[in-house]
């Protein structure tokens, strides 16, 4: 699903970019994981360090995303139907996503998952002087240079309102290779996620159709 849904908004884009798991069944998925910078060296004949997961590993729990659409016996017989509720459904969920993903939203236990940002305190911006092009770049490396312990380099993703996404785009000389536009967010927001540390389970969607539904 995320592969369909990646060129309709950056929520899908960026959880492809993460470690994808699956439920298979389970009520829940432990992700145990070690502290950055664990391996080190080791002298010839000396024992190797040992390491082990924390006895207390965040876990990933299902929640349902779902949206009801009704159609009427008009709309059902037209030979265009089909394409264009399955359209009208993938960008529904893709920006429905979006907004979930990205919002400072807290979770509710058998309701819906905290959002990224929730907990998540905004990054001051800087200064209008030298130049847009100059603040630009202090606010990006403000951003960065927060995940950037855990993300490293190449590990940086940058999810921005479309008139930032463009802007960025356009005024660095070399685009962050992960940079992805969201109309889930508000102007002038821009945010830098650690891909390497998003995990995700999203399930095969299930699509059902009924004459009469509740």
């Amino acid at each position: 699903m995320l592969e369909t849904l990646k060129p309709l908004a950056a929520g899908p884009a960026l959880l492809s970019r993460g470690l994808q798991l699956s439920f298979d069944g389970a009520g829940a998925i432990s992700v145990p994981t070690f502290a950055p910078g664990a391996a080190d060296f080791v002298g010839e004949g000396m024992p190797i360090p040992f390491k082990q997961f924390p006895l207390i590993a965040p876990l990933l729990s299902p929640f349902k995303f779902a949206t009801l659409v009704g159609l009427s016996e008009e709309m059902l017989s037209y030979s265009n139907a089909e394409s264009i509720v399955r359209t009208a459904l993938m960008e529904s969920v893709a920006l429905g996503l979006d907004k979930a993903l990205f919002s400072n939203v807290a979770g509710v236990e058998d309701l819906r998952p905290p959002g990224l940002l929730f907990g998540v305190p905004a990054v001051p911006a800087a200064a209008a002087g030298g130049g847009r092009t100059d603040t630009m770049l202090e606010d990006l490396c403000a951003i960065c240079g927060a995940v950037a312990p855990v993300a490293g380099l190449d590990g940086i993703a940058i999810v921005a309102a479309p008139p930032q996404a463009v802007a960025i785009s356009l005024r660095l000389l070399r685009p962050p290779a992960l940079l992805f536009a969201s109309a889930a967010l508000a102007d002038g927001v821009v945010i830098a996620v650690a891909a390497n540390a998003l995990v995700s389970a999203v399930e095969q969607p299930r699509v059902e159709d009924a004459r009469n539904a509740s």
